[in-house]
C-alpha cells in the first residue's frame, strides 16, 4: 500500500526513492479564542514538494483572471506556488475553522491549498465560479495526497505523534477541554 500511495503522487511522473517523508514543520492548533500555537514536527516541508502543486491548464489560468479582472484583482491566476512553510506560528488571517474544538481534544494539522482565484473575495459569486471548475478538483486531489502521505507519516513515524502529543500537552498546560455549552442546553427552536 505505502508504494501504491507513493507513485501515485503525482501521476506520470516518477518519484524520488526515498521514505524520508516529513509533516509541515509547524501544526496548527486554533482555540475557540483564535490563538494559535505551534509545534516543530521536522525541518522539512519534503511532503508539500513530493506531491507538488497542483497543475493548471492556460484555458483555467484565463478563467481565473477574467475573474481577477472582474473584481478588480491583480491578474494574476491561480497560485502554483508552494510557499516555505513559516519558522514562527502566526495567528489565523480571519474566517472561521470547523476544527477549533477538536483541536482542544487532540493534536491537528492544517493546510492552505490554491482552490480559486487570489484576490477574489470569499463567500462571493467569483470564489463559488471557481470552486465548481476542474481546477478546483485538481486542487482537491492534491489535498487528498497531502493527507494521505502525511497520514503515512503519522503511522510510519510514532515520534512524530509523541512529538504532537507532547507539544499538545504543553500548549493546553494538560488541561481538559470543557464546552462552553452546557450539557444541558436545549437548542434555540421557537415555539409555534
Amino acid at each position: 500500500m505505502f508504494e501504491v500511495c507513493r507513485k501515485s503522487t503525482k501521476a506520470g511522473e516518477r518519484l524520488p526513492d526515498t521514505k524520508d517523508f516529513t509533516l509541515p514543520r509547524y501544526c496548527q492548533i486554533d482555540t475557540l479564542s483564535r490563538s494559535t500555537f505551534g509545534v516543530k514536527l521536522n525541518s522539512g516541508q519534503a511532503n508539500l514538494e513530493l506531491v507538488g502543486a497542483p497543475s493548471f491548464t492556460e484555458k483555467e489560468q484565463e478563467f481565473a483572471r477574467a475573474l481577477q479582472r472582474y473584481v478588480g484583482a491583480e491578474e494574476k491566476g491561480f497560485d502554483r506556488q508552494i510557499s516555505p512553510l513559516a519558522d514562527e506560528t502566526h495567528p489565523p488571517s480571519g474566517g472561521s475553522t470547523d476544527v477549533a474544538e477538536v483541536s482542544r481534544i487532540a493534536p491537528t494539522a492544517g493546510f492552505s491549498l490554491t482552490t480559486a482565484a487570489g484576490g477574489v473575495p470569499w463567500h462571493s459569486w467569483a470564489a463559488t465560479a471557481c470552486h465548481g471548475t476542474e481546477a478546483a478538483r485538481k486542487a482537491a486531489v492534491v489535498a487528498a495526497k497531502l493527507i494521505a502521505v502525511t497520514g503515512m507519516d503519522l503511522l510510519l513515524k510514532p515520534n512524530l505523534v509523541e512529538e504532537a502529543r507532547a507539544f499538545f500537552e504543553k500548549s493546553t498546560d494538560g488541561k481538559p477541554y470543557i464546552s462552553p455549552i452546557p450539557v444541558d442546553q436545549k437548542p434555540p427552536i421557537p415555539s409555534k
